[in-house]
């Protein structure tokens, strides 16, 4: 977690505003108040100055805030732009409009809730918005203060950044130790200056690492966080017609079910205060949110006999876990001695593939569920034979991927492109890191980078032709901190072997091993070792 946080803000407290930024935060100040009864106040205040046309036609024209007014009220305290001549713009009454948000869209039991549009008024370039809005929530209706904020912002950068917390008297208030506070009595104070804005520059890390996020909680652990979802109604549900004779077909028969016939809402747990329909409910609505189908998946397992439970997948660089950084939920199913991971959607899913950078925690017990380490290997053996413009191949492939492995006997497809009596063969992609498609990579690079998972691929090539091999022998060999490249063509006659040997030991990179990332694929995708030139 130090890595990623403690890092990334002492770099940040001395980087200077980029001057290319679209937009810059003057001011964003955002403030949450627990108070003895159990209701909540957030406010956020911003001074945001526009750069851009984009800036206002584009990024931040809007301001969007989804609220359940059954037990949230919003308040906007102030709301005005001045222009870049000092003339201020108040916000006229119909700027403010509420629909239904887009997230509870064909989710009837959720149409309470409300998206309020601040559509900003007098933008122009070098015009500055200002907003001041509150959102208070009554008790009852969050089982805990958690806060979960990333603080730079996208396309702006920020100048005066500010997250305030308060809390009752004697309350413990959990935080990162590594991003440490200014504390007066029960208010926890963090202020930050001159965040450079963040910019997808693709391959983007899934969990947002090298982005600094503050997340804080008055839950006493991951676990109490928890069982405040497995406290919900544990009604048990048996979905007619779908039990089967064994229990690897019932899985597959519900896992197929969920796919097929219970569509997905994309509320958030948040947005609904962590509540959930009853399972019996959601399967008679034939629709749920990923939380409450995952709970109706479990239970009606548990129903048919088999071993189920809810899981919880949280980044693994959050040093403080809660409810609210929860990145997806998911089932897990024991059948004899066998583990697997279902989705809301009956997807299976590969948690061990990224143990290295999520965690999984089971909802029921709140422990942390270990998984082994990921080599996932490639091992190939190609036989390719070439005959006038056509080719044939036949390949040996043995994976072992989280712990699985697999043989398996596949026929690649190799090119052969005939040029004035000259055929030049494409060596088809066999291994695991070929498969990314991280061919064309830029040369420099601001934000961190993620790889989709180790692995170390070994894939020999025998090519066999019908005329001589005119492709020097060669090999190429790289080795950085990233991981390790192999590239070898040894010719002989109208025969070559080419070996393409490809570790892969990191999967989160840093702005400055880019250029190790950029050096491994660059090889890889090198066409003097993938192409063969046959006359």
């Amino acid at each position: 977690m130090k890595r990623y946080i403690t890092t990334i803000l002492c770099l940040l407290a001395f980087t200077a505003v980029y001057a290319g930024d679209e937009a810059t935060y003057e001011k964003l100040h955002t403030s949450y108040t627990l108070a003895a009864d159990g209701s909540q106040q957030y406010r956020r205040v911003m001074d945001l100055r526009l750069e851009t046309h984009a800036s206002f036609n584009d990024l931040f024209g809007e301001t969007f805030v989804v609220y359940d007014p059954e037990f949230q009220t919003l308040t906007v305290n102030e709301a005005y732009t001045t222009q870049a001549d000092g003339t201020v713009i108040e916000l006229p009454d119909n700027a403010i409009n509420e629909s239904l948000p887009h997230a509870a869209a064909n989710a009837p039991a959720y149409n309470r809730l409300l998206e309020a549009v601040i559509t900003h008024t007098g933008l122009e370039i070098g015009a500055t918005i200002h907003l001041d809005y509150t959102l208070t929530t009554k008790a009852g209706f969050y089982p805990a203060l958690e806060v979960c904020e990333v603080l730079t912002e996208s396309a702006a950068s920020v100048k005066d950044r500010r997250i305030e917390i308060t809390v009752p008297a004697g309350t413990e208030l959990r935080y990162d130790p590594a991003m440490k506070p200014r504390r007066s009595g029960d208010t926890y104070t963090w202020q930050f200056r001159n965040l450079p804005a963040f910019y997808d520059e693709g391959y983007t890390p899934q969990n947002g690492e090298g982005r600094p996020v503050l997340c804080a909680t008055t839950f006493p652990s991951t676990a109490d966080a928890l069982r405040r979802l497995a406290r919900a109604e544990r009604d048990i549900v048996k979905i007619p017609g779908l039990a089967r004779d064994s229990k690897a077909e019932t899985i597959a028969a519900y896992a197929s079910y969920m796919g097929s016939n219970m569509a997905s809402s994309n509320v958030t747990p948040y947005m609904a205060g962590y509540r959930t329909r009853p399972a019996a409910e959601v399967l008679a609505s034939a629709y749920g949110t990923e939380l409450e189908k995952c709970k109706l998946l479990a239970r009606s397992l548990s129903a048919e006999g088999i071993e189920a439970e809810m899981v919880a997948v949280y980044p693994a660089y959050h040093a403080v876990k809660m409810l609210r950084d929860i990145k997806r939920f998911a089932v897990r199913v024991q059948n004899d001695g066998h583990t697997e991971y279902y989705s809301a959607a009956g997807t299976t899913l590969d948690l061990q593939l990224r143990s290295d950078r999520d965690e999984v925690y089971s909802i029921s017990s709140g422990e942390k569920i270990d998984f082994a380490p990921c080599s996932n290997s490639c091992k190939a053996d190609v036989k390719i034979t070439v005959k006038g413009a056509e080719a044939s191949a036949t390949a040996d492939v043995v994976t072992d991927r989280s712990g699985v492995s697999k043989q398996q006997q596949t026929t690649p497809a190799v090119t052969v492109a005939d040029n004035s009596g000259y055929r030049l063969v494409q060596l088809p992609a066999v291994g695991f890191a070929e498969s990314w498609g991280m061919s064309r990579l830029g040369t420099e690079r601001s934000q961190y980078a993620e790889m989709p998972y180790v692995c170390n691929d070994e894939v020999s090539f025998t090519v066999e032709t019908d005329g001589r091999i005119l492709t020097p022998s060669r090999e190429l060999k790289i080795a950085n901190p990233v991981g390790e490249v192999t590239l070898r063509i040894e010719v002989d006659g109208s025969k070559a072997t080419v070996t393409r040997n490809v570790s892969i030991n990191k999967t989160i990179v840093t702005p400055a091993e880019w250029k190790s990332v950029r050096a491994l694929f660059t090889a890889l995708a090198d066409r003097a070792y993938s192409e063969l030139i046959v006359k």
